[in-house]
């Protein structure tokens, strides 16, 4: 790990823990008056904005570079923190902050993934992507901790807390990120050639052709070689989008009585999996990863689908499902954004991971709605079943149309 990427990973560190601070937003904006439905447009203005942006942003990150977008979404996410803790809560003043803080969240990321790819040693890029996501689960622990610590309702000065941590931590952050800088093009010699393999790794097959670097994203997303990327990253976002944003709930009406030890074993078995992407990666190929991972994930939706089939839901079953879920969960992630870098020439790489955030976004507000349309008519038990068979069968069709 070189001096510039240790100082990344405390600057993601500081960025997810103060967007994670931002837990309990939606149900401060529900006691603030909005209703469920306003809420809940809000909540998809900001997963679109990142489908949105991606096919400007990629582009930009690798005509200008990397650097000045970690910062600028860094300080974009710190605006919308400091807002939320003046503005009124109203609809049409949360909206346009939900829409800010989704850009600020969009633009960090993906820039500090492409960012990554640029900085990791040869051989290194997936050990050092899953070191990257272990600081983004550090974040994602961290962050819920600071917001349970801070928010108190029915008290707003204590309420809005959460607000001025995420936006402190998100302040420091845009900090940090000024010591960062792009590496420059003529130090990329590997723009013809697989990357970012470990040593010893079956090689992912290739094009030689270097592709013009004037491509836009929706050119990039028609390669063949990038179906598995693109199919991967919507199964995973379909997922997530229903797994994180039902999960508590239903689990708390079913009767758990530890609603957060699925996903505090979902986070910490993730961990594990992100710290065993490089050896698994080396040993097995990256995109022989996908499909198993997302099965995995998908299993954990059906394991949750299948709890009311007990008088009493078993907390075998539901550590098992939030084992397996966060085994896929902490794995595919990393392995879809570096099959992108590797497949792709350096000066198409930010279109890569743009491509990924891009998909999975469009399947987290996808899987949202639809997770909540059979929810609404089926109920949530049925709705987690059919989540988990649609994302294994779309990521096996991943797998199936794969053409390296």
């Amino acid at each position: 790990m070189t001096h510039a990427l240790i100082r990344l990973i405390v600057v993601n560190v500081a960025f997810m823990t103060g967007a994670m601070s931002l837990m309990f937003l939606n149900a401060y904006l529900e006691k603030s008056g909005l209703t469920k439905s306003e809420i809940g447009l809000a909540e998809g203005a900001f997963w679109i904005t990142s489908v949105f942006i991606q096919p400007w942003l990629g582009p930009a990150l690798d005509r200008i570079g990397r650097a000045r977008f970690m910062q600028a979404g860094a300080a974009l996410l710190a605006v919308a923190c400091a807002l939320y803790g003046v503005a009124p809560a109203v609809f049409w003043v949360i909206l346009p902050l939900r829409i800010l803080q989704g850009l600020g969240f969009a633009v960090y990321l993906t820039s500090a993934w492409a960012w990554v790819s640029d900085h990791a040693p040869p051989g290194k890029m997936h050990s050092v992507f899953a070191i990257f996501g272990v600081s983004s689960l550090v974040g994602g622990v961290a962050g819920p901790a600071v917001a349970q610590s801070l928010y108190h309702p029915g008290i707003h000065s204590e309420e809005v807390r959460m607000f001025w941590a995420g936006g402190a931590l998100a302040g420091f952050a845009t900090l940090a990120s000024l010591t960062l800088g792009d590496k420059p093009r003529t130090a990329h010699a590997d723009d013809d050639m697989v990357v970012g393999l470990p040593a010893g790794a079956p090689a992912e097959p290739h094009l030689a052709v270097h592709t013009p670097g004037g491509a836009s994203l929706l050119d990039v997303a028609r390669r063949p070689r990038l179906r598995l990327v693109t199919l991967g990253s919507l199964a995973f976002g379909l997922t997530v989008g229903s797994l994180f944003g039902f999960a508590a709930a239903y689990l708390k009406e079913i009767g758990v009585d530890n609603v957060s030890v699925f996903l505090i074993v979902l986070t910490l078995v993730a961990g594990v999996g992100r710290g065993a992407c490089g050896p698994l990666s080396g040993r097995f190929g990256a995109a022989n990863l996908v499909t198993p991972s997302m099965l995995g994930l998908a299993l954990g939706c059906i394991g949750l689908g299948a709890l009311p089939w007990f008088d009493h839901p078993p907390t075998a079953l539901l550590l098992l499902a939030g084992g397996v879920a966060g085994l896929g969960y902490g794995i595919v992630y990393p392995v879809l954004n570096a099959l992108a870098c590797e497949r792709l020439p350096h000066d198409e790489r930010g279109r890569g991971v743009s491509l990924v955030a891009a998909s999975v976004d469009s399947g987290n507000f996808v899987g949202a709605a639809v997770a909540g349309v059979l929810a609404q008519h089926y109920g949530d038990a049925h709705m987690f079943l059919g989540m988990g068979l649609a994302a294994g069968v779309l990521a096996i069709l991943a797998r199936a149309q794969d053409r390296p």
